[in-house]
């Protein structure tokens, strides 16, 4: 099976790499939530990254399937609360609680921007090595970015979090597709770095992922075949 990453926050990583996967999340979610799945625990924890740099969404055992519901009340003409309710999945505090959006930890209705939101603290948590705001959250009130003393990010970069952590629904970034523009907008504004890093020399925040899976044989083995098979393999990935 090829080496394995997964993201773990040890400090602040260049912002050129943070960027381009963030762009990568973006994208895997964007499509996750036009399938209608909003997936509600994003966190370094369940992201994955392949040796040859593609990023993997794990871990959708609390996601909500919108799609579904909604083609279930237009066949059957019940409300989408009223589907939530019989199903068994009403919005609830469900997820990490230093990841999850103030409607999320407030039980309310959630829509993508819970992941939006879930985005923006994980890529800020890359880009600097702590988290935005103090703990724990204030879900009453706003907060100002927490940005490190002497943190070297670009202002696109900045704006590009800002948005993504708003209280505020309306003013926070609508979805996972502009959350995206605007990380490439910040990455084509960066200057090419002049040193060129190899090896254990780059201050990363990926380290080996290589211990979790102990007498999981199979599981690893139907992992290798999702995540590497023909082709470019598969963006989400589930593992329970």
């Amino acid at each position: 099976m090829p080496p394995v990453l997964v993201l773990h926050v040890a400090g602040g990583s260049e912002e050129r790499e943070v960027l381009e996967l963030g762009r990568q999340l973006c994208d895997a979610l964007g499509y996750a939530h036009d399938q209608g799945i909003i997936h509600r625990d994003i966190k370094p924890a369940n992201l994955m990254r392949t040796r040859d740099g593609r990023l993997k969404v794990l871990d959708f055992g609390i996601a909500l399937m919108r799609k579904a519901k909604e083609d279930l009340e237009d066949a059957f003409g019940a409300s989408t609360t009223e589907l939530d309710a019989r199903l068994g999945e009403e919005p609830r505090a469900a997820g990490t609680p230093v990841y999850m959006a103030p409607e999320q930890i407030l039980g309310l209705d959630q829509d993508a921007r819970v992941d939006v939101w879930a985005a923006g603290v994980t890529l800020f948590e890359l880009l600097t090595g702590q988290r935005p705001y103090p703990s724990p959250l204030n879900v009453t009130e706003g907060f100002e970015l927490a940005w490190p003393e002497g943190c070297r990010v670009s202002d696109a970069t900045r704006r590009a979090m800002e948005g993504c952590l708003t209280f505020s629904l309306e003013a926070r970034t609508a979805s996972m597709q502009v959350l995206g523009e605007h990380l490439a907008d910040a990455l084509g504004g960066l200057s090419r770095p002049e040193v060129v890093w190899k090896g254990s020399e780059k201050k990363t925040n990926l380290v080996p992922f290589d211990d979790a899976f102990v007498g999981r044989q199979q599981d690893l083995a139907a992992l290798d075949a999702s995540v590497f098979g023909e082709g470019e393999g598969h963006r989400l990935v589930s593992l329970v």
